[in-house]
């Protein structure tokens, strides 16, 4: 991504940048700091599901919870095969 005009917050893609796999920015849900301005609140004991993708065309992330873990993670969108139990980082 290239930010042609600095007060701008539109990016064009950069397809070179991203064919070499160097990118500029990563951006957690849309956003830079989108999981720092609004967290991610969750009551104890509560149970939820998170969709996380990674639209890159090969970088990899490593999604990690911190003071707690997965119950259930589906590895690579795998739903024939049982899911890893009590995991706390997973690789997307």
């Amino acid at each position: 991504l290239t930010l042609e005009d600095p007060k701008s917050k539109e990016f064009d893609m950069d397809y070179d940048a991203a064919a070499a796999e160097v990118p500029s920015h990563v951006f957690f849900n849309g956003r830079e700091n989108s999981l720092i301005d609004k967290p991610l609140v969750v009551n104890q004991d509560e149970t939820i599901r998170i969709y996380f993708g990674n639209a890159g065309p090969n970088l990899i992330s490593s999604f990690h919870l911190i003071g707690s873990c997965f119950d259930k993670v589906y590895r690579e969108g795998d739903i024939v095969s049982p899911p890893a139990k009590f995991v706390q980082t997973t690789l997307v």
